[in-house]
């Protein structure tokens, strides 16, 4: 796999992302989370390879994105995603539910819902 986009580099994310490298699975890992702090740390801990400066930054060429926040922040987090999805990319989500993530999905990605593995 190319390229690997994780919002949300906490304890899933961020397991995540050592597993993949781990495999050798990834060719890039970028991060994305609203603490500066904690996606420095991620970057200084060779958790992420590169840290977004913005979601066009990040989406650009990307193969899959793991949601790892909060499920409730699922529809704004896909809301500033959405202009830069391109066709190929897939999207996933580490949350502990589905019925709230896949409405979120439904209702904010219309037709590109089918780009959406819960």
């Amino acid at each position: 796999m190319g390229k690997v986009v994780i919002v949300g580099v906490g304890l899933i994310g961020g397991s995540f992302a050592l597993a993949l490298k781990g495999a050798g699975a990834v060719r890039e890992v970028v991060g994305m989370g609203r603490s500066p702090e904690a996606m420095a740390r991620a970057l200084e801990l060779g958790i992420v390879d590169v840290v977004a400066e913005s979601a066009q930054q990040a989406m650009a060429g990307a193969d899959l994105v793991l949601l790892a926040a909060p499920v409730a922040q699922t529809g704004p987090i896909l809301a500033s995603l959405l202009p830069y999805l391109e066709p190929g990319t897939v999207i996933t989500d580490a949350g502990s539910t589905k019925g709230d993530v896949a409405a979120s999905a439904r209702a904010v990605l219309g037709e590109r819902v089918r780009q959406f593995v819960p």
